[in-house]
């Protein structure tokens, strides 16, 4: 029969601690965890690879209290070998091809005859064409068993909402495919300096674990549950799959795919790795990748630490800030937040682009109250200043269309100021540089406002030389302080008197 053992072959993408790359099984993942600097692979894949080695260590090192959590930090190769011995417990439960219980996939189901593209972000698949990609459904593609294996695990998160038909386990019956619960979002890990400890900085106090997907009774049709946990929302067989495997089993030549054990929150998704905001409409929803959006911009939503009316922090920061006053971690912990995740369309899904940044910050910047509002202050400023920059941008607009035409549209003159400062990317990209060094607490509150006041005004004037030097620009130009007749009157007097 086709075997590929998830605990012995190499699948998992990493970086090791000397800047090599290279793929490692389960097992060599927790075996060399000390030496790898972090897991690679797409944003996606990378995703939710941590969410399952955290499901093992979840199940195989349960922490009740931050006293547990302190014992296996001092001593994380305790931690890794433990999670091991689950993995080893379960091996055949991550064989990808097994005949009984095939690795995160339903036994039940025929195994399918749908292209392998169909679980993959990175493919063309029905009307998403992606460039120097052969996949049709006229002539599907095989993949390698490691690429299918991480596929399979992307497509539970993040997969797309559409018709599910023909559903095998429900004969007769249409089900609706719901989007994963990553599905256009973003997750947040807390990163360390090496796996073992980006692991341990994300691994949750809590009463409950749950059981993953492979210890959970199967699921016998579609259906919508509350997670017990976080093993089982990390590892939630939303998907009903079938592989397809070649007879070496070093391929996946076909999938079958249906709608699964959908994930439900009573009220707002309650991922532990999804910080939360509070939205014009005064609900606290999901912080999102934006297309336009540096992640230093949303560092006030991110790198937040306390459940406040106004936001709900990701669970692993929340910890964290309580571990580093109690001293279990200590504040001169090197520490970044990295961002992961799609900026897209969840029907399909349609994907824009997607992001693997990480955001450096210091613990005292998130546990200090004061410093932390001063990082949110800067942010405010910032974005306050864009709104008066964008407003001064149209302004200018509107006066230099009125010199040319009898009753400019204030929506030409919006059009006008797109093409003159798209997204305001200059004023940006001025204050990038600090900007991301807003976490590290760094930079004077009086420092950054001068910065963007100058970063304000070096837009405004970029975008007003944009327009070709003609007599209207001038004319709109000199409007902004009165006649143009009475300006240049008043600076022949101011010339006279000097």
């Amino acid at each position: 029969m086709p075997s590929f053992p998830l605990d012995q072959e190499p699948w998992i993408p990493v970086e090791m601690l000397d800047g090599s790359s290279q793929e490692v099984s389960l097992t060599g993942a927790f075996k060399e965890a000390h030496r790898i600097r972090r897991l690679t692979g797409s944003p996606l894949e990378a995703a939710v690879l941590h969410r399952l080695l955290l499901a093992i260590l979840h199940s195989a090192c349960p922490v009740p209290n931050p006293r547990a959590w302190g014992r296996l930090w001092q001593e994380p190769e305790v931690a890794m070998a433990s999670a091991l011995k689950k993995v080893e417990e379960h091996k055949d439960r991550f064989d990808l091809y097994h005949e009984q219980h095939p690795f995160l996939q339903h036994p039940k189901l025929p195994p399918g005859t749908k292209p392998m593209a169909v679980l993959l972000y990175d493919r063309a698949r029905g009307n998403n064409f992606i460039f120097f990609d052969g996949n049709s459904v006229e002539e599907p593609l095989p993949v390698p068993s490691a690429v299918a294996a991480r596929g399979l695990l992307v497509n539970l998160a993040f997969g797309g909402s559409h018709k599910d038909m023909s559903n095998a386990l429900d004969p007769g019956k249409d089900n609706k495919m719901l989007a994963g619960p990553l599905c256009v979002r973003l997750v947040v890990l807390i990163e360390g300096q090496n796996l073992a400890k980006t692991l341990l900085l994300n691994l949750l106090i809590c009463d409950t674990v749950g059981l993953p997907a492979w210890e959970r009774p199967l699921a016998g049709q579609a259906s919508k549950t509350i997670p017990g946990g976080p093993c089982d929302r990390y590892t939630r067989m939303t998907r009903f799959i079938r592989l397809l495997p070649s007879e070496s089993g070093s391929q996946a030549l076909s999938t079958a795919l249906h709608m699964g054990e959908a994930i439900v929150d009573p009220e707002v998704p309650q991922d532990p790795m999804m910080p939360l905001y509070l939205a014009a409409d005064k609900k606290l929803k999901v912080q999102k990748i934006e297309a336009g959006r540096a992640l230093w911009r949303s560092s006030h939503v991110l790198l937040n630490c306390k459940v406040k009316a106004d936001a709900k922090p990701a669970q692993a920061m929340e910890q964290l800030e309580t571990l580093a006053s109690i001293g279990v971690v200590s504040r001169r912990e090197p520490v970044g937040l990295r961002v992961l995740g799609v900026d897209g369309d969840a029907q399909g899904p349609v994907t824009n682009l997607w992001r693997d940044e990480t955001l450096p910050f210091k613990l005292s910047v998130v546990a200090d109250d004061d410093q932390f509002s001063r990082v949110v202050d800067a942010i405010n400023k910032a974005d306050e200043e864009a709104r008066k920059l964008r407003s001064r941008i149209v302004g200018f607009a509107l006066r230099y269309l009125k010199a040319a035409l009898p009753n400019p549209k204030l929506e030409d003159a919006q059009k006008l100021a797109d093409e003159l400062a798209p997204g305001l990317n200059d004023y940006w990209s001025a204050l990038a540089p600090m900007g991301e060094a807003l976490g590290l607490g760094t930079i004077e509150p009086e420092h950054w406002a001068d910065t963007v006041k100058s970063a304000s005004k070096a837009a405004l004037e970029r975008a007003e030389e944009a327009l070709p030097p003609n007599g209207r620009r001038f004319r709109a130009q000199f409007e902004r302080s009165g006649a143009p007749e009475k300006t240049a009157k008043s600076k022949s007097k101011q010339e006279a008197r000097s």
